[in-house]
């Protein structure tokens, strides 16, 4: 028998999040970036204030982890608007999407940048 794995979909990520869109905002996907899944955990980069995967390993700024994309989006050859979850929220941890390049340790770190004042984006399992 073949193992199928089904994609999660939009937003499957969260469990919970504030009233209205307070945990939400559109945010800025910097060309570049490829085809990109919902649920990925996304860093800023400081000098233009777009968004990228995020990875522990980048100087840009965007080896802060900073929000979770709420829908696919294909940001390969331009620019595209996304909405993310940016504050306020619970997500399932076992459901986030991440770059390739991040390691199981990385992603401890960005739990916790996830998790920082401002933010509040907590872990469940």
């Amino acid at each position: 028998m073949v193992a199928k794995t089904a994609n999660l979909g939009a937003g499957s990520a969260i469990k919970s999040e504030a009233n209205g869109d307070l945990s939400r905002e559109i945010v800025t996907i910097v060309s570049g970036s490829g085809k990109l899944p919902a649920n990925m955990v996304l860093g800023k980069i400081t000098a233009t204030g777009k968004y990228k995967p995020y990875d522990d390993n980048n100087t840009d700024g965007s080896e802060t982890a900073a929000a979770i994309l709420v829908y696919d989006v294909d940001a390969t050859s331009a620019d595209v608007q996304a909405l993310v979850i940016f504050r306020l929220a619970e997500v399932f941890q076992n459901r986030l999407q991440w770059a390739s390049t991040v390691a199981a340790g990385e992603k401890t770190t960005a739990y916790a940048d996830l998790a920082a004042a401002g933010k509040l984006i907590v872990m469940r399992t």
